[in-house]
């Protein structure tokens, strides 16, 4: 598949969507990731979108996302930390970086995964309906205000033996 593309000028391009495998009830480690599948068939370029760990949480729970137990912000980083050491090695990209440079950012992704860069991209995703587009709304790249924090998940940020430890592996403030 990949000649008959590179072929023809096109490229494939996979989203690896990991939510299923380290956010359900389910060992994540029972089963290899998609990247982790397509390694041995050839040339795979890939890299890892990150967001702060308690925006993230928070999207899950104000999405009624509750998948796995205890749906507490320590299992999540702990989930979290399982997630980032099966794909290291890989460049990783914050969420927030593009939010504040979509174009700097999204070229970082096109040589990362070693595809030509065009800007217009950025044009084109506002027409389209991309898949994974679950919980932004809009049409303008930009920060959004942090979710409230219910006070009994600032407890448990405040408790957490993971969640800081976490914080400081992906380079985020507390």
């Amino acid at each position: 598949m990949q000649e008959t593309l590179n072929g023809r000028g096109l490229n494939l391009v996979l989203r690896d969507h990991a939510h299923s495998q380290f956010c359900f009830n389910v060992d994540p480690e029972a089963r290899a990731t998609l990247y982790e599948i397509l390694q041995p068939a050839g040339q795979v370029h890939g890299a890892v979108t990150l967001r702060h760990p308690l925006d993230s949480y928070l999207s899950l729970a104000a999405n009624k996302w509750r998948h796995f137990e205890p749906f507490t912000l320590d299992e999540y980083c702990r989930r979290y930390d399982l997630f980032l050491d099966r794909y290291v090695g890989l460049p990783w990209i914050k969420y927030e970086s593009f939010l504040d440079r979509p174009e700097d950012v999204l070229a970082e992704i096109a040589v990362a995964l070693k595809l030509p860069f065009n800007a217009a991209a950025l044009d084109a995703a506002m027409v389209m309906k991309l898949s994974g587009d679950s919980g932004r709304g809009g049409t303008k790249i930009s920060r959004r205000p942090r979710r409230e924090i219910p006070e009994h998940i600032q407890q448990e940020a405040e408790q957490s033996e993971r969640f800081a430890p976490l914080c400081g592996r992906m380079g985020y403030e507390v």
